[in-house]
């Protein structure tokens, strides 16, 4: 049996590559948020993307874990005689407890992720320039932009201003609205991070009790 100690050492070992893969997961959205894409594509791209990507990590995780509790598990036995090894491999339990931790009922499901709006940009351009945001990627130069569109997306804007004005108040809001959608991003792993180390401690647990269900002392 593994000792309270070991089991703690192993929950402190997996809670640290928890840290690292949320870090992998966030710097990944990141990226994609930073690129120079239309918004409702991105948002929606973000907004499932990123549920799935955690979901995936968690599975990588769980296998880590799974590594960690056998080679402590092996460690224990290596002095023992063969039939408590013999019992061990019969038992299956990396795969038992795998198969218990993905089932359905037991498996790590990532929360609903929302991504917050910002209606005044998004709103105003789908109605008056659903082109814009294509356009006000990195390779945009210039855009024509007619007065009547200026005044909607900038109200109270000077028919002389010109479209360039328009460009870097969009590309000023987009920014705004991604630093909004990072933050987003942010909280949402932070939520999810509790409910992965809850989900990863469970799985302790029953790799615990199905050593302990050994007919063999270990």
């Amino acid at each position: 049996m593994l000792s309270k100690e070991k089991l703690e050492e192993i929950e402190r070992k997996i809670l640290e590559d928890l840290d690292s893969q949320l870090t992998v997961v966030k710097s990944e959205v990141n990226f994609f948020i930073d690129k120079d894409l239309n918004l409702y594509f991105l948002r929606e791209f973000i907004k499932s993307y990123t549920p799935k990507l955690l979901k995936k990590n968690a599975e990588l995780l769980l296998d880590t874990l799974l590594n960690y509790l056998m080679s402590a598990l092996l460690e224990v036995v290596r002095d023992k005689d063969m039939s408590v090894k013999q019992s061990i491999v019969q038992a299956d339990i990396r795969e038992r407890v795998k198969a218990w931790a993905l089932d359905k009922n037991n498996a790590f499901n990532p929360t609903k992720f929302m991504l917050k709006e910002d209606e005044e940009i998004l709103e105003r351009l789908k109605d008056v320039a659903p082109g814009l945001l294509v356009a006000i990627g990195g390779a945009a130069t210039a855009v024509i932009v007619s007065d009547n569109i200026l005044t909607k997306l900038v109200p109270g804007l000077s028919t002389l201003a010109g479209s360039a004005y328009v460009i870097k108040q969009v590309r000023e809001r987009v920014q705004r609205l991604k630093k909004i959608w990072k933050k987003n991003v942010e909280n949402y792993l932070e939520i999810n991070k509790k409910l992965l180390h809850s989900w990863l401690k469970s799985v302790i647990e029953k790799f615990h009790k199905e050593i302990s269900n050994l007919k063999n002392s270990i």
